[in-house]
């Protein structure tokens, strides 16, 4: 084993925090040793094929440090609390890190808040909202409240009162037909119980949707979604995608071949 000396460990740590700011995934898996686990609290990540598991998922919301609010080590463990900018939205993260033979060996990190009644209906629609972008669906399922549940997405399921069947449904249009899937909020306007979200999606068409092969194609289309929130808790949505503006980029001329 390679005696790690507290200028090596610093100096993984800085470099990891710059590899995930940088977006830069194959780095990120590079600076973890072979047997490494990553712990969240909601499951743990174990070698590389795991680590960059977690980290696509994590990158997918554009973290950046905004401020390294503490930072405490020995030996070869680090203890650290930061403020992350989180899919456009300031969150406090704190985490360990154990270091062995060159590379972080052991890491426990968490960063999103736990769902309370305090919270507002925005707030709550964006911390489920960050867990599906992050597919994280274990974290998306403890923000909603399933006995309530109520879903349709028009032109693409009725209504739905099952929430891991609206789960399968939002895998089949939602996830596995597209890859660099990313979307940005327009308009948003915010009731005592609900949250209506006008957004924008881009993303790559690598997957059959809508009865379309592939294409390979960069689309974007426009999107809304009223989310309704009871005691801190997402009860259900009423979705509408620009299906026919779609339709129209994936099949107006000759498909693109990946």
């Amino acid at each position: 084993m390679t005696e790690i000396t507290a200028t090596d460990v610093r100096a993984i740590f800085e470099k990891q925090l710059a590899a995930v700011t940088a977006g830069d995934l194959e780095s990120i898996v590079a600076h973890y040793t072979a047997d490494a686990v990553l712990v969240r609290a909601d499951r743990s990540f174990v070698g590389a094929d795991g680590i960059r598991e977690a980290f696509s998922g994590y990158l997918a919301l554009r973290p950046s440090l905004v401020e390294m609010v503490e930072y405490a080590e020995h030996g070869d463990t680090i203890c650290y609390r930061a403020v992350m900018e989180v899919a456009g939205e300031r969150r406090e993260t704190v985490g360990t890190m154990v270091m062995k033979d060159g590379g972080i060996w052991r890491q426990t990190a968490s960063f999103r808040p736990e769902p309370t009644v305090s919270m507002t209906p925005l707030e709550v629609y964006r911390a489920w909202n960050d867990y599906l972008l992050a597919g994280d669906i274990a974290g998306a399922t403890r923000l909603i409240d399933a006995d309530r549940w109520t879903e349709k997405c028009l032109g693409l399921t009725g209504w739905l009162t099952d929430f891991q069947v609206a789960l399968t449904h939002y895998a089949r249009n939602m996830v596995e037909p597209w890859e660099n899937l990313e979307m940005s909020e327009e308009e948003v306007v915010e009731g005592r119980d609900a949250v209506t979200i006008r957004f924008r999606v881009e993303a790559t068409h690598i997957g059959e949707f809508m009865g379309i092969p592939a294409t390979g194609r960069r689309v974007s289309f426009d999107a809304i979604r009223i989310v309704h929130v009871r005691d801190g808790k997402v009860t259900g949505q009423w979705a509408q995608l620009d299906l026919w503006g779609l339709h129209r980029q994936l099949t107006d001329g000759r498909p693109t071949a990946l």
